[in-house]
């Protein structure tokens, strides 16, 4: 009887054990999926903040004229199709025409944004723990802020 009991016990053991380890091989796939999907997340933001960085110097070095001569040949095709576009004529008015103090402003703009961008992304790549709420704190505000209607 002692005997049948201790077999009875063993096996419900080993069905436990066995359960417990399968919940955990779903539980480490979520983990693993998650883990894989901030990264992602992460890598899209560095992209984000590098191309920032970059519009930020090409907005400072370049000259207006270049600048319109650049957006005329980005919107000419657009243009050569509907050439009522509000968006493409909008861009191409406004391009050659922007005032120093606008093209500071942006370019600043971009330079600030792309570089705490860059630092939070290695810092969370780093998994330094200040950098996640910072993050998302950084991340919310600038969400809000590109919400707002101009």
């Amino acid at each position: 009887m002692a005997s049948a009991r201790n077999a009875q016990r063993k096996s419900i053991l080993i069905l436990t054990v066995r359960h417990i380890n399968a919940a955990d091989g779903d539980h480490s796939r979520y983990a693993r999926i998650c883990h894989v999907t901030f990264r992602a997340g992460i890598i899209a933001k560095g992209i984000d903040g590098t191309l920032d960085i970059i519009g930020s110097v090409l907005l400072f070095v370049m000259r207006p004229e270049t600048i319109g001569s650049l957006v005329r040949s980005l919107t000419e095709h657009e243009l050569s199709t509907e050439h009522r576009d509000i968006f493409a004529n909008f861009l191409l008015r406004s391009a050659g025409h922007l005032p120093e103090s606008v093209r500071l402003f942006g370019a600043l703009y971009l330079l600030s944004h792309g570089v705490v961008k860059v630092l939070l992304v290695l810092s969370l790549w780093k998994r330094k723990l200040w950098a996640y709420p910072a993050a998302i704190i950084f991340f919310y505000h600038l969400h809000r802020l590109s919400a707002l209607p101009l």
